[in-house]
């Protein structure tokens, strides 16, 4: 059985929960603003052509993070990102009005008022704690409407790619946070963040995050519990159609 849904990343993470270990295969249609997950599948955006992919493509199985009950396609976030999607729910007009626009237009003045937190990093084999402004957990390539999380993620890897955002700046230097999160974030679009000095990255099947103060998460753009959180690869969860 195959279910053809036209939407964007909340309607696919929605489905994808629905979804998950059955048999149903997912034919995804992106008619969003971001369309990450459709970006990691490789689907075309034109209406025309993705319609041809979901009647002539192939069959595969893709890997959905977990945090706790609920699973998510594209990302887990804590930090600006969070604090983006408070902001973009509180004025529901900005992504029709600006469409993708929406997207760095809240998150530059997030970046003004963020301040670091304490972050507890615990992976398959170490635990690291970290002064962070950003933590990203990805279980796909993209997030936040075209932002590379790593140059290697992939839907079908069975790990998960984490990058975190370091706070550069010492007491009463505030200024240096933002020339981090500015050069991080003109790397995003590309990949090149993940050599940033400021910037950790490491792939791992499972990440327990803890922050103080605790952190909103974030799940695919919606608000999903706070900190601490368990996040998992589930690998092979999803049944979709990829290009063939």
């Amino acid at each position: 059985r195959t279910l053809i849904v036209g939407g964007g990343d909340g309607t696919f993470s929605t489905v994808a929960n629905a979804l998950a270990g059955s048999d149903t295969i997912l034919g995804a249609l992106p008619l969003g603003t971001g369309n990450d997950f459709a970006r990691s599948l490789g689907v075309p955006f034109r209406l025309g052509e993705a319609c041809a992919v979901v009647a002539r493509g192939r069959l595969a199985k893709v890997d959905l993070g977990r945090a706790g009950e609920r699973f998510f396609i594209n990302a887990a976030s804590i930090g600006v990102t969070s604090e983006m999607t408070v902001s973009l729910r509180q004025r529901p007009g900005l992504k029709k009005g600006l469409g993708r626009l929406a997207y760095p237009t809240v998150a530059l003045g997030k970046a003004l008022a963020k301040r670091a937190f304490t972050v507890g990093l615990e992976t398959d084999g170490a635990r690291l704690t970290l002064q962070a402004l950003e933590v990203v957990v990805g279980n796909g390539r993209y997030h936040g409407a075209g932002l590379i999380i790593a140059p290697e993620a992939n839907l079908r890897d069975h790990v998960l790619d984490l990058y975190a955002i370091l706070s550069g700046h010492e007491p009463g230097q505030l200024w240096r946070d933002l020339l981090v999160l500015a050069r991080v974030a003109k790397g995003l679009r590309a990949g090149r963040h993940v050599a940033d000095p400021l910037v950790l990255h490491m792939r791992t099947r499972q990440v327990r995050l803890e922050a103080s103060p605790g952190q909103a998460l974030d799940l695919d753009g919606e608000l999903r519990g706070r900190t601490p959180v368990l996040l998992e690869c589930v690998p092979d969860a999803l049944r979709v159609i990829l290009p063939a």
